[in-house]
Formats: structure tokens, sequence, C-alpha cells
């Protein structure tokens, strides 16, 4: 598992797991908050109250203690602290009647109780801090019901979640409520006035399984995948000071199933689910405490296609792999390809019991080829990214963690299993762009003036090796191969990025490392002052140019900038695979002098952008991409979909008529074609139909269309041959 160091790592989409192990804490005296809780007008004490003491630096809305004021307005909150121990807190307040506000904060946050950073206060061991005072305005509710629709009868324990109109976050769980017997529900806390996203989902019975199979719905009649809803496609609920905003009902429909059975019994076990564009939904974690247990499964769920990954909890011997067959051995595994699983709504689906095979793992350390030692300047107890686990076709199937020890050793941590055969073994990662000798979005120090290698001493341009002179390395199921790569220094080469009118720097945009054919061999991210660095080379030619909206690899976002490319020292602009190196100025390394470029100038130019919509939901997906073509068939650019806001943008492009085709899995296909006008430089998006975009000079919002093949089918299965 990696070091959490990167905050990086927030731009990969998935589910993250923290695990709070507390060995041999000593425990000290409680700490305690005190204070009065008043109406901000009259200046009564308000009765009643709830109180919350939050951690700001934890990001989820959980409070770690909570108290009611008492007729008084007054308030005493005590809390466990280890001996020696001060910590910062946040006090909040909030009242059936009044909105919440948080002590000694003037301003407006996103939500409560906790949503983040804010007027923090310490307090240590056995401390007492008084007269933490809060003035409250007045606030309102929101009530309603939560019914069947298949039945009509009330959902008892279904669960009411609020969040912000405008930032969309959500309000702890005290802001909303869980129904009665008969599905009533009034909210629990007053918010300020304004308006509110509302999310109904059923009781949870045990994660991720609801007590009752229905699916959850975002107000008003918006369908949503086990509570996961675009809420910036959803109606708001206005609520008022001083009232109950009321009728805020909602029928939620049968949900999808999806069941199994997992072997071997002995393990602890991991069942994902992700819908058909590969977006991790769920998960299913079968514990130790539940062994034998092999049984798993998912229910609540809209219908559609979905995509499942089984496997171990952690890294050993066991293979994981989809649903469909296709092995999935690493963090970098494409999920959502091959068939995919389809289910109708309200229908259930039980899939064959499956028993994971045995891989093999690698593992290993690196060394300096000329000392056999540690690599001069390796930097301690630090992440310097991943490597590749790669097969005869040179596709990576694979990959583990490097990582440095207190003395500076490297090492290749063990990877997850991988089919029994021979693989090569390289430094430089595809999946986070990450070469051992820069630092990127997958590691937080890197081995200056060092070039990534092959096993087991070959040294490569980046991602391009001399597979010839590399050796493989034999991998058998149950066991660990170990392995020793030396590596050598070479040529670095470094340049800023900046804006060709006002001369800024541009942060966090895309360097490539070309060859003259424009492959990339290696990729990297300015910094905050436009600059970048790429980690050693060896000795041959190259060119250097910018990729003003693209990824560094499949665990990272994309980048959006409005700009054309540039390529070092060609004169002109260009747009991403339009560019053509050999318009710029070759770079020619000796494999010990370092180079540098100075300035990379690019000039801001119009843009096609927009989201990737689901029909008929018109949900937006945020996973995917978007191929873009020439009107001759020339392929410009392969653009990310920001996992954050669910857009894609293509770089700055020249005036004409574009082809967009998006790009989301098997399970999709475009909804409208261009009529035989396809683009067939390529060919990679798959299906024969894409949307024609005019750009002139100004930029252009498009968005583009696709259906649930499985969706599409049952429609066409009920409706074909009616009038």
């Amino acid at each position: 598992m990696r070091h959490p160091k990167s905050l990086h790592r927030l731009r990969i989409a998935g589910i993250a797991f923290l695990f709070l192990v507390g060995a041999g804490t000593a425990f000290g005296q409680s700490a305690t908050v005190e204070g009065t809780i008043t109406d901000n007008g009259s200046g009564n004490p308000i009765a009643g109250a709830t109180v919350a003491l939050s951690d700001p630096a934890y990001g989820a809305n959980v409070p770690f203690a909570t108290g009611t004021t008492n007729a008084s307005g007054q308030y005493s909150i005590s809390f466990s602290m280890s001996a020696g121990e001060t910590r910062d807190i946040v006090v909040e307040a909030a009242s059936p009647d009044h909105a919440p506000a948080r002590h000694g904060f003037t301003g407006s946050l996103p939500c409560y109780f906790n949503c983040g950073p804010g007027a923090e206060m310490s307090i240590g061991e056995g401390a007492t801090l008084t007269g933490i005072d809060i003035a409250l305005d007045p606030g309102g509710r929101l009530a309603g019901s939560v019914t069947a629709s298949d039945s009509g009868s009330g959902l008892e324990s279904a669960r009411i979640r609020v969040f912000e109109g405008n930032s969309m976050y959500e309000y702890s769980s005290h802001f909303g409520a869980l129904t009665a017997a008969d599905g009533s529900y009034t909210s629990s806390l007053a918010v300020a006035p304004g308006d509110y996203h509302i999310i109904a989902e059923p009781d949870f019975a045990d994660y991720p399984m609801y007590a009752d199979n229905y699916v959850a719905e975002a107000w008003n009649d918006r369908t949503c995948e086990l509570a996961r809803c675009p809420l910036g496609d959803t109606d708001t609920v206005s609520i008022s000071a001083g009232s109950t905003t009321s009728s805020i009902d909602f029928a939620l429909a049968p949900g999808a199933a999806i069941s199994g059975d997992l072997n071997p019994p002995g393990i602890e076990k991991l069942i994902y689910l992700y819908n058909g564009a590969g977006q991790n939904i769920t998960y299913n974690w079968i514990r130790s405490d539940q062994l034998p247990a092999t049984a798993w499964g998912f229910n609540g769920l809209r219908g559609g296609s979905y995509y499942i990954q089984l496997g171990p909890l952690d890294r050993n011997p066991y293979l994981r792999q989809l649903h469909n067959g296709l092995h999935c051995p690493w963090g970098g595994c494409e999920r959502a390809r091959g068939t995919p699983l389809t289910v109708p709504a309200g229908a259930s689906l039980s899939l064959p019991t499956t028993t994971l095979s045995q891989g093999g793992q690698v593992d290993g350390v690196i060394i300096d080829a000329d000392t056999n030692g540690i690599p001069a300047g390796s930097p301690t107890d630090a992440d310097l990214g991943s490597y590749d686990i790669i097969d005869a076709s040179g596709t990576v199937v694979g990959g583990g963690d490097i990582s440095t020890d207190a003395t500076g050793a490297i090492s290749l941590e063990a990877s997850a299993a991988v089919p029994p055969g021979s693989y090569y073994v390289r430094t430089y990662s595809e999946f986070f762009g990450d070469s051992i000798g820069h630092v990127d979005i997958g590691s937080d120090e890197a081995l200056d003036s060092y070039m990534d290698g092959i096993y087991p001493d070959e040294p490569c341009a980046g991602i391009d090796c001399n597979l010839a002179s590399a050796t493989t390395v034999s991998v058998t199921a149950g066991a660990t191969s170990s392995v020793i790569m030396e590596i050598t220094t070479g040529s670095q080469i470094d340049g800023t990025v900046v804006d060709a009118g006002t001369n800024n720097p541009i942060a966090e945009t895309i360097v490539r490392v070309v060859d003259a054919s424009g492959e990339t061999l290696s990729v990297t991210m300015t910094d905050a002052n436009g600059d970048f660095r790429f980690g050693a080379l060896p000795a041959g030619d190259y060119y250097v140019r910018t990729s003003m909206s693209s990824s560094v690899g499949p665990g990272h976002y994309g980048v959006q900038f409005e700009y054309f490319d540039k390529v070092h020292g060609a004169s002109g602009n260009c747009s991403e695979a339009l560019c053509d190196p050999n318009t710029g100025t070759m770079i020619t390394l000796d494999g010990s002098t370092d180079q540098a470029l100075g300035n990379l100038e690019v000039t801001s130019g119009p843009v096609i952008s927009g989201q990737i919509l689901e029909v008929p939901s018109g949900y937006p997906i945020p996973r995917g991409k978007v191929e873009v073509y020439t009107d001759t068939g020339d392929f410009v650019g392969s653009y990310k979909l920001d996992y954050f806001n669910a857009r894609y943008q293509t770089t700055a492009l020249p005036p004409g008529t574009y082809t967009l085709v998006p790009d989301v899995s098997p399970a999709y296909s475009s909804v409208t074609t261009t009529g035989g006008n396809m683009p067939t430089s390529r060919g990679v998006p798959g299906p024969d139909d894409g949307f024609q975009v005019t750009i002139g000079t100004e930029s252009v919002e498009a968005d583009l269309q696709v259906v649930d093949r499985a969706i599409d089918r049952l429609f066409n299965d009920n409706f074909s041959g009616t009038d």
C-alpha cells in the first residue's frame, strides 16, 4: 500500500479505505467544552439545542462528540483524550427552530456540522474551554414521507440526506431524518433559509445491502445509483425561516439486485461494483470475522449495465478478476472492459459461483549499477511512485509501489498477483506517468538524475525500453519472484510553461517528451511556478511539447486549459495529435549533461467543451473520454472527463468542423450519428457514430448523448414493431 503522502491522489476516482489503529494508547484526563446557546435576535437562551464538536481535519461530517442545552441554554460536553494530547476542534450548534452556526466564525460555511476548517480552537488533555457561546438565527425544516412505489406502503427507517444547494456539500445526518413506521419524517434540526438538494434512500441492513430493496431518489423523481446522484441536475427544495416545508414526498421504485458466491472460503474478499462507465459505486467486504462466508450481493440498483471485480482483500497470490473472467491484477486495471452484466430495473441476477485462481507476485530492490549500493541522493521514507509489470506484447498487466526506508534503500513492494508466466519489470509506471527520476502524481520524491530502467539493468527513455536487451522474470503460482534492478544516471530536461500574452506561469499543465514520430516517451506536470523537469533520459534525440488538455495516465482525470499546444522551438501553435514534433527543435542528450529549455510560451484559443449525458436520465457521466477528429478523419486528441465536474474540454482548436465521439465503455453507445462521415484513422471509440461540431474563433459548448446498451436493448425488445 502506498504511503499516504501525495495530495494529488485526491484526483483518483475510486474508493479509499482508512484504517485507524491505536495500539497502546495511554488515556489521559477528559477535556471539556462549555458555553451557552442563545437566540441572536432576543438574546433568550435556547433549550434543547444540539451542540457538536468536530475535528476540522477530518473530512466526513461526523462530530466526535455532541451534547444538548438545558433550559438555560447551557451545555457542557466532555470527551476522552490521550495523555499529553492537544487537538484542534470546531464547535457548532443548531436547534429544531434555529439554523446552525459555528463559534467564532463570521463567514458562511458550505455545510454543517463540520464542513472544513475555520475558527479552530486548540484544547489540551484535561483542559476546559468555557464561554464557548453561540447565537443562532431562525431556520426552517422539511417534512414529508417515503413510500414504496409498488405498494404505496411507508418505508420505515429510510434516510433523508440534505445537501447545500450551490456547493452541494452534505450536511451532517443530524440535519436529515429517519422515517417513522408509516414512512413519515420531519427533519431533526433547522437549516438556514435557502435552496437544498434532498436525497431519500432505504434503510441499510448491512452495507452495501439495503434492508428494503428500493432505489434511492433525489428530489424530484430522479433515481440514484445507491444514493450517488449528480445533484447539480436535480431539483432543489426551498426552505424558509420559521417554517417547515412540507410534502417533500418520495416514492421509491423497486431495486435491482446482483449476487453470487466467491471462493476460497478461507480468505478475506473484496467485491467491487462498477457502473457501466466503470465508475466505482460501492464494495462488499467479506471480513475475517465472517469467514468462511462466500456470499456477496448488492441491491437497490437502478438497473442497466454493471461490472463486478472479484478478488482478495490484500495483495496475495490470488488473482483479481472481473465477472466476465478477464483478469484485473492491479490498481490501474480498466474495469469497464469486455461484456458487462445487464440487469433490468427491479430484477435480480445471480452469478455462478466463482473460485479465485492463484497467480504469482513480484518484489525486489533497486540499486545503483555502478556502486551496487543505494543510489546517490535517495530520499528516506519516501514514495517514489510505481513500477510496471509488462507481458511479451508490451502490455502493462500489473504493477506495484516503489518506496524507500529510513536509510534510503529502495524497495519494489510486492505487487498484486499476476497470472503465471514471464514478464518484464520496468520502473516507469503508465498509470500516473510515474518516472523514477521526477516527481509526479503518484510520488512525493524522486531519484534526481537517475534514468528509468527495465530489469535487470537496461536504461529506458521513460516508457521506451529495449525489450530485446531486457530479461523476463518468471512468475509462478503461489510464489513471489524477487528481482534486483540496476539503474544509472542520465541527462535531465527542464523548462517553464508560461502564457505568451502575460508571461504568467501555468501550473499543473502537462508536458511530454516525444520522439520524432510524436509517440510519448515520458510525461510530467508543471509545479506552482510553471516549472517542469523530466527525470533523466539516455543519450539520444528528443522533442518536448505541451499537452494543454490531457492526462498523465489512466489514474489522472486530466487537465483542462484553453490553450494551443507548443512544440519546443516551433514558431507556430498546434493542437494535441496534430502537433508535428519535427516543426520544433530536436534536443540531443549525451546521457550526462542536462538541458534547460527556458520558456514554452502557449497562446489561448477557442475550445470545445461539455458533458457526456446519459439517455434517458439526462445525468452527466463522470467517467470516460471524448475522441476528436478533423473533417478529413485525422485524429486530434482524446480528452478525458474531469471526474469532479464530469466535463471534457479540448485543447484550443483552429476553426473548422470536427467529429466528436464519446467513448465511455463497451456498455454504452452514442445516440446520434454523423450520417456516415466517420473518422477512419484510429477506430478506437468503436461504434460508427459521432457528433459534428463547428468552431470558429469562439469556444463552443457541445453535450454528447450516449445510452446504456442494456437499457436500449430492453427498449427495442419492448417497443420494436409498434407504431
